[in-house]
């Protein structure tokens, strides 16, 4: 009989140190938070890219007033307190030159989608347009807030 009772002490330890191995890595596994690796990114975000891009084509002493880029068929003005673009479009037909305009902005190193995060207004005589839409006023592709 202490044989019997032996075999099953055993049996029991064994039983109870193994449920506890069990619960052990259990609680280790559901608090476990595995390391997150991230690689570093060659290109900064597309706001902090915007603003990069817009600082070096906006260089200048001035506090206030505009800075201009006048073209043949555009003018580009950037109103230093107010923090925006102002396009005139000089000739038509307007969408043609609009689109000139916004590569004039592209090849400052500006991408598509970067022009919306820009404040840039269009605007025309009534000569050139006669009537201009929500659309016709935003870069093309971005939607009014």
């Amino acid at each position: 009989m202490i044989k019997g009772l032996s075999n099953r002490f055993y049996l029991t330890v064994t039983l109870v140190l193994v449920l506890a191995i069990v619960g052990v890595v259990v609680l280790f596994l559901l608090r476990y938070k595995p390391p997150v690796f991230r690689q570093p990114s060659s290109t900064p975000a597309p706001a902090q890219r915007v603003e990069a891009i817009k600082k070096l084509i906006t260089k200048t002493d001035k506090k206030e007033g505009d800075l201009t880029s006048d073209y043949k068929d555009f003018r580009v003005d950037y109103l230093i307190s107010n923090d925006e673009y102002i396009v005139t479009i000089k000739t038509g037909p307007f969408k043609d030159f609009k689109k000139k305009a916004e590569t004039w902005f592209l090849n400052q190193g500006f991408e598509p989608g970067d022009l919306c995060l820009l404040r840039i207004s269009f605007v025309a005589s009534k000569v050139v347009a006669p009537s201009l839409t929500r659309e016709d006023i935003l870069p093309t592709g971005c939607n009014a807030l």
